[in-house]
């Protein structure tokens, strides 16, 4: 499985000057190559999310689980 390599900010598909590679450490198989983002990049994300934690902190587990699952899609 490999999960999803794009960053995601405020609904939109943001990318970096460069990507990480995770590697799995059992195995020493690719995980996922991530876009790494710069400082304003960064920035933009951690607003993002800050504003989007009171909405999401009331979502319903049930609800969270689906939106987390199309990451794997």
């Amino acid at each position: 499985m490999k999960l999803q390599t794009r960053s995601i900010v405020a609904n939109r598909d943001v990318e970096g000057p460069h990507s990480i590679t995770s590697i799995n450490p059992a195995t020493e198989e690719e995980f996922a190559t991530v876009s790494a983002l710069d400082q304003a990049g960064a920035a933009e994300a951690v607003k993002a999310a800050r504003d989007a934690f009171p909405e999401w902190s009331n979502t319903p587990v049930e609800e969270r689980q689906k939106i987390l699952a199309r990451w794997l899609e």
